[in-house]
């Protein structure tokens, strides 16, 4: 009898409990990964070795964390085409070391412009790259 009627009484006036203490479960929609991301390393490594130096480290790099990884062991760091026309001021000296430590000791050939303001840049190859077999500057007029 007791459950009779507290099931028949009057309800009380109830507070809504927040969101958070309902504990509702949604299954969230399955987010699709872009297709590129599921193809075989060999095969991204394949596209990202048409690209030049400076489009893998202004762009390619950062599409997504796979290209990320496999744009770091290249083979596109043991050849590298410097050409300052393309990097003016303090870019290129930051394009110019990103790429060289890239390279991670491995960097066979360097093509580059000779600037004077960037002599002490040749240093910088050469502490750190002790498997280089050829290096042709080019000089730059008017610098």
């Amino acid at each position: 009898m007791q459950l009779k009627s507290a099931w028949h009484a009057k309800p009380s006036r109830s507070v809504p409990l927040p969101l958070s203490k309902l504990n509702l479960r949604f299954p969230r929609p399955r987010r699709r990964s872009p297709p590129w991301i599921e193809l075989p390393d060999e095969l991204t490594a394949n596209i990202l070795q048409r690209l030049s130096a400076e489009e893998i480290l202004e762009t390619a790099q950062e599409v997504c964390t796979t290209w990320w990884r496999i744009s770091k062991t290249l083979p596109t760091w043991r050849v590298l085409e410097l050409d300052i026309d393309r990097y003016g001021g303090n870019d290129f000296e930051m394009f110019y070391t990103c790429a060289i430590n890239r390279s991670q000791g491995e960097l066979t050939d360097l093509n580059r412009t000779y600037c004077t303001k960037y002599e002490d840049m040749l240093d910088y190859v050469v502490e750190r790259s002790s498997k280089l077999l050829r290096l042709k500057i080019a000089e730059f007029p008017g610098k």
